[in-house]
């Protein structure tokens, strides 16, 4: 199985030391062994920002906080305020990468708005 995320590590991040956008129908968290050694590897550490909206399919419910310590990740805490740097950055990297993407719960306009690479707000 391909991975079902991708992974974002940038400076202008702020206080998020990774971005970890699901690029399909499969929550990141379905490959968290995956997931916890390759943020292990790069040397994560800190607060990490879970985009799942193509794993789940709607805006309400699409960002999550949590904390990587290098050797576990804890549970998932809702993020309500974003700002919009993390959206701008979601919406390059699916951009970047639309054909890869499993978009099927996504409607026919927000599928597109992922492929042009507009930002969808919250």
């Amino acid at each position: 199985m391909t991975s079902s995320f991708y992974i974002v590590e940038r400076a202008d991040l702020g206080s998020v030391q990774a971005l970890i956008v699901a690029n399909g129908i499969h929550s990141p968290l379905e490959q968290k062994t995956e997931l916890v050694e390759r943020l292990r590897c790069d040397g994560v550490r800190g607060k990490v920002l879970f985009d799942l909206f193509l794993a789940f399919g709607t805006k309400g419910r699409r960002y999550f906080f949590s904390e990587f310590d290098g050797q576990s990740l804890s549970p998932l805490e809702r993020a309500t305020e974003i700002p919009s740097s993390y959206a701008v950055c979601s919406a390059e990297m699916l951009k970047r990468h639309h054909d890869e993407l499993d978009l099927s719960l996504l409607s026919n306009a927000a599928a597109f708005a992922i492929r042009q690479g507009y930002v969808i707000p919250t």
